[in-house]
């Protein structure tokens, strides 16, 4: 299979599609709106905006990776949401001003640990 096959496949995929929706959708919500003089409820929009485009842009990527390889393609949904979760705690923790270097070290160590764990888990199950 050549290069040009696989970037077609891949632009094929409905999350590039998504991906590039959220990018739009992004460009407008977040060039219309000041932080600073908008209500609550329009940043916790954003952040959920934010969220969702960080998870599409993970599952892009991990589908992109998943056409080089079988194990990541069979765990492509579960990979792409404990991506999401890390970077939607670090992007909350950064927001209120409560992230630092030592909650960093701490929490991917320990959703690497999960992730092995849960997929071992669903391993043994199918065995």
């Amino acid at each position: 299979m050549n290069y040009l096959e696989t970037a077609k496949r891949f632009l094929k995929k409905r999350a590039v599609l998504y991906v590039a929706l959220l990018v739009v959708v992004d460009i407008l919500f977040f060039t219309t709106t000041d932080p600073g003089k908008v209500a609550a409820p329009w940043l916790i929009v954003g952040y959920i905006l934010a969220v969702a485009t960080l998870y599409w842009i993970v599952r892009a990527i991990v589908a992109f990776l998943g056409l080089y390889s079988k194990a990541l393609r069979r765990q492509k949904r579960r990979l792409a949401t404990l991506l999401t979760l890390i970077g939607a705690i670090l992007l909350a923790m950064d927001t209120v001003g409560q992230l630092s270097f030592r909650d960093l070290a701490v929490l991917v160590p320990l959703a690497l640990i999960a992730y092995f764990y849960l997929s071992y888990g669903k391993s043994k199950k199918k065995a």
